[in-house]
């Protein structure tokens, strides 16, 4: 997925393996994230998760938005309990929070 660099579109987003949801969060600049996670697996680094030395050996991974939204925090804790994604790892927090 493309964006614009200068894109300030606030939203959710997710990352996709073989129509199985591995990752979402949001974003208040949506091209900025994706290079941060396109970064991330060529480093196949980070140290919050385990999911960028899985996207590093798959090459058909998807970004894409998932909704273009202000309230992006709750709509992300909305995504994370209805698609229930293998790799979120605040995933429990969120959950409490609400």
């Amino acid at each position: 997925m493309e964006y614009n660099r200068k894109d300030r579109t606030r939203g959710v987003y997710g990352l996709w393996e073989d129509g199985k949801c591995l990752y979402i969060g949001s974003t208040t600049r949506m091209y900025k994230r994706w290079m941060e996670h396109r970064t991330n697996i060529k480093r196949s680094q980070c140290k919050h998760t385990n999911i960028y030395p899985h996207l590093s050996k798959h090459s058909h991974i998807i970004y894409g938005m998932i909704e273009e939204c202000d309230n992006y925090k709750e709509r992300e804790v909305y995504y994370i309990n209805t698609l229930s994604p293998s790799y979120n790892v605040k995933k429990r927090w969120l959950q409490n929070r609400n």
